[in-house]
């Protein structure tokens, strides 16, 4: 199943009167990933990936009301000024996607810059 996730996007002129920044927008941006929000208003801080990879059969059961969204692969495109700077290291973390996949075959990022 493909899902899309996307945080505020921008008109050229507005950017001048923005603070978003790429951190800030990409912490979103993971945390609906990992609650499966649609909406940034959506997002559930309280929902974490386990901390050891995806959780066992038996803890499943028991944290059944986590939400815990796992990924087969993502890809995130990121496109705006400074775009280089932005550090997606968060995408990487083998607890977001299967146990048969490895992160680095699971993560994609596509940047482009543009300078306003």
């Amino acid at each position: 199943m493909l899902s899309v996730r996307n945080v505020p996007h921008m008109s050229e002129n507005s950017l001048a009167y923005s603070t978003f920044t790429w951190a800030g927008l990409l912490k979103h941006l993971r945390q609906m990933l990992i609650s499966n929000a649609k909406m940034e208003e959506g997002i559930d801080w309280h929902v974490r990936p386990p901390s050891s990879g995806l959780p066992s059969l038996g803890k499943m059961s028991l944290n059944k009301d986590l939400h815990f969204n796992t990924s087969i692969a993502n890809l995130v495109i990121l496109r705006g000024k400074d775009v280089q700077s932005a550090d997606v290291e968060g995408f990487k973390d083998p607890a977001l996607y299967t146990s048969w996949l490895e992160p680095v075959n699971a993560f994609n990022v596509w940047k482009t810059q543009r300078d306003l």
